[in-house]
């Protein structure tokens, strides 16, 4: 297994981003990576963007804490596959880019999510 552990501090509060991928070097989902929260972290009714680089683009599900979800559409792109995601509860969010086919790589990237105020351009986070 190979473990990247990345520890920042953003504004106000401490962001903890893990990835950790489930196969070896070469697997299908070689990045998975979150949008960075603006200034002060992730927050709920706030969106960000989720990339994820695979062999098999067109067969990554994104999941939340083991559950699937489906916030905004998949846009394929290449080998590059985005999506939305909006958490809506606060706490530790554990973010899954699954191949759903051939090899079923996965990676994850584990954030904290505050409370937030959607302010269009912006997103207050308590």
């Amino acid at each position: 297994m190979v473990f990247t552990r990345i520890l920042y501090s953003v504004g106000v509060g401490a962001v903890v981003a893990s990835t950790m991928a489930q196969s070896p070097a070469n697997a299908a989902i070689a990045e998975f990576t979150v949008s960075p929260g603006l200034g002060n972290g992730y927050g709920t009714t706030c969106s960000y963007q989720l990339k994820a680089v695979s062999a098999n683009a067109l067969r990554i599900s994104f999941l939340d804490n083991g559950w699937e979800f489906r916030d905004g559409n998949k846009q394929v792109s290449g080998d590059t596959v985005t999506t939305t995601w909006t958490p809506r509860e606060p706490g530790t969010h554990i973010l899954t880019a699954k191949e759903v086919t051939g090899d079923l790589s996965e990676r994850t990237v584990t954030v904290q999510v505050g409370v937030g105020t959607n302010l269009g351009s912006a997103c207050a986070v308590q």
